[in-house]
């Protein structure tokens, strides 16, 4: 059971309704976990390359570079990094001890040849030390979170982090690969709830820094 309260979620994004189709409204929990997991699974183990995490977000690094660049980071931590692409970037602009964690796909090859670490794992069960991390990044994974695992998953960002943490989480659905695996946005709220509701409740000092983007110190 989850100590939150969410909305219910849209099953499909607007922009993909069809003509006169209406909205289904539905719980986050309606699938459990491993469900959930062995779709991701399902979308970086299709034969080919996938293009599914590898989106280049320039205009909200160079905002965490804003607010970091003067904080003496020696260690970073990306989770749900995707194939790695903040990891390469993070390599060349921030430090050079970086770490990536998913639970589903694999770091690209520049990555690799980057000597970035790898984690496959579950963010509520980060396999690292107590206060082992400067900085705790997330680029649109938090909305990817099983609802009844947020709080495991925010006591271990904490746990493991010991200066800062940056995220950028969307709060509309999603309409990636959605015919194929369904909705992937199993919390859909906005800035407010995840300040409010999420944040304020763990860490004292909470930057918004646009919509959906948050400056945490831990």
């Amino acid at each position: 059971m989850s100590m939150y309260k969410f909305n219910k979620i849209k099953h499909k994004a607007d922009k993909i309704l069809e003509l006169g189709e209406k909205q289904i409204y539905s719980n986050g929990t309606d699938e459990d976990f491993d469900i959930v997991k062995k779709k991701y699974e399902y979308i970086y183990g299709k034969p080919g390359k996938t293009k599914y995490g590898r989106r280049l977000r320039i205009k909200e690094y160079n905002k965490l570079l804003e607010h970091c660049v003067s904080k003496n980071i020696t260690s970073v931590l990306d989770i749900g990094t995707g194939q790695g692409t903040f990891c390469e970037w993070a390599y060349y602009n921030i430090c050079k001890n970086i770490y990536g964690l998913d639970f589903a796909s694999k770091l690209n090859q520049e990555c690799i040849n980057l000597n970035i670490k790898f984690i496959k794992a579950n963010a509520h069960e980060i396999p690292l030390p107590d206060k082992s991390i400067d900085l705790i990044t997330s680029f649109d994974f938090m909305e990817h979170i099983h609802p009844n695992y947020l709080e495991k998953t925010i006591n271990e960002m904490k746990r493991v982090g010991c200066k800062y943490m940056f995220h950028k989480i969307a709060q509309d659905p999603s309409s990636a690969h959605y015919d194929t695996v369904g909705q992937l946005h199993l919390i859909q709220e906005n800035s407010e709830f995840w300040r409010q509701h999420v944040f304020d409740s763990v860490f004292s000092n909470v930057q918004v820094l646009g919509n959906g983007l948050f400056f945490i110190t831990i």
